[in-house]
This record gives structure tokens, C-alpha cells and sequence, in this order.
């Protein structure tokens, strides 16, 4: 059952509120967590997004534990945004650790970002020694040096050369970023732990086609991370999008 939540930021002394979902104790997905966050707060970002929405409401039913949460600034949560990124590390900084002193925390956990979230997760996810993987929704490649004040190609080096299992996953019509652009980010990337996706006919928003990526989601993870073929499957769900996986 989800519950609502606050925690402290400890550095700015910033409250941030989200949602959770908790695994049974002892059960084989408790092994497991998945942490999700929004796009740009600027741009109306929470984690009420619907992409969040639809990605909390799948991982919990699925029985995973699974947080989404409002960074500074949005929804809830006190601040300001940053404008540069730094402040939202911070605040993934302070959810995965709430995660890590709940009653049952999980042992592996995934960071799934959409946006603006994508940049926040793939910047980090190598600082963090309990997670595994991390997957990037819509990631801006183009727009990463307003996203961050002209901090793009640090970002982008983050989150290229990062050692965990990590996926993109981008339409080829996005808004933001071109396949052109895309792939010469992913040419960069380090092949052995890179997986990507284009999905033919969609744009940065995924309206009314939440189902076509969650079902890219779940082929990554069961493909790539131990055991989740035994959690999650590929099920077609009226999936009307065609895609490139690689």
C-alpha cells in the first residue's frame, strides 16, 4: 500500500515529499527498488507527472518497493529549484538514503528518471554502491547545457561513461533532442554496460502511450537485471509504437 512521506533535506534543511510503496518483507522483490524522479519543475514537473504516475503505480504493483518525490521547488516540497541541478542531486541524495533506513530496505536499487530526471539520475548513479542500474527517459542530450548552467558536458560524460546497466530510451520525435544528437551521445557511452532505444513515432511526452514504454522498460530489465524475468514480462498491451532496440 503507498503512503505519503517527508523527509529533510540534511544540506539545505529543505523538506522533500513524495510517495512510496513498500515490498513484502522477505519477498523475492524486496531484493529490489526502484526510485523515480520527474521532469524539469519549470515546465510543470512533479512527480504527479503522468510518466511517473503510470511508472510508480506499474513498479508497486508488481510489488517492488517504489518511491516517486517532488524535488525542491515542485509539488509539495519546500525550496527552490536550482536552475543548475546541483540542489536536485541533493535531494536524490536524501531519498536513496530515506530509502536505505526504511523498516525493509531493499538490497539493488534502479533509478529511473524521465527529462530533466534523466540528467539528475544518470549524473549519479555511479556515487551510490546499492545501485544497479539506472534508466533514462527522454534524456535532453541537446538541452543538457541549460539544464545545468553550462555544466552539459560533465553531465553528459557522467552519464556516458557510468559502469552500471543503464538504458535510454528516446522517440524520434522528440522535442528536444534528434537521433542525429542522440546517437552521437551514445556513441560515446561505454558499449559493454549501454542499452538504447528509439521508438519510431514518439515524441518527449508519451501521452496516451504510457504502456509502449513501460513495455521498453521491462524488456531492459528482464534482459539485464538478474531475476526480473521472474517479476515482470513483455506482454504486448496494445502497444502501438515500433521501436529499435540495441
Amino acid at each position: 500500500m503507498e503512503k505519503d512521506f517527508e523527509v529533510i533535506n540534511q544540506k539545505d534543511k529543505i523538506k522533500l515529499t513524495g510517495k512510496i510503496s513498500e515490498a513484502i518483507p522477505d519477498s523475492p522483490q524486496s531484493e529490489y527498488g526502484f526510485i523515480i524522479c520527474h521532469p524539469y519543475t519549470s515546465m510543470g514537473g512533479n512527480c504527479m507527472e503522468p510518466s511517473i504516475c503510470h511508472l510508480f503505480s506499474h513498479f508497486a504493483a508488481e510489488g517492488f518497493t517504489t518511491v516517486k518525490f517532488n524535488f525542491r521547488g515542485a509539488g509539495s516540497s519546500e525550496g527552490r529549484q536550482s536552475y543548475n541541478g546541483v540542489g536536485e542531486q541533493e535531494d536524490l541524495r536524501t531519498v536513496v538514503d530515506y530509502v536505505r533506513h526504511i523498516e525493509h530496505p531493499p538490497k539493488k536499487i534502479i533509478l529511473i528518471g524521465n527529462s530533466f530526471g534523466s540528467m539528475i539520475v544518470s549524473s549519479m548513479a555511479d556515487e551510490f554502491e546499492d545501485v544497479i542500474s539506472f534508466i533514462a527517459i527522454g534524456f535532453p542530450y541537446s538541452y543538457l547545457w541549460f539544464l545545468s548552467f553550462f555544466h552539459g558536458k560533465q553531465i553528459a560524460a557522467k552519464a556516458s561513461q557510468s559502469k552500471k546497466m543503464k538504458f535510454f530510451i528516446i522517440g524520434d520525435k522528440d522535442n528536444f533532442t534528434s537521433v542525429k544528437k542522440f546517437k552521437s551521445f551514445i556513441d560515446t557511452t561505454d558499449k559493454e554496460n549501454t542499452r538504447y532505444t528509439i521508438v519510431e513515432g514518439m515524441n518527449h511526452f508519451w501521452v496516451d502511450q504510457y504502456h509502449v514504454l513501460i513495455r521498453h522498460v521491462n524488456k531492459f530489465l528482464i534482459e539485464n537485471i538478474e531475476n526480473m524475468d521472474k517479476f515482470l514480462t513483455l506482454e504486448e498491451n496494445n502497444t502501438t509504437a515500433a521501436a529499435t532496440q540495441q
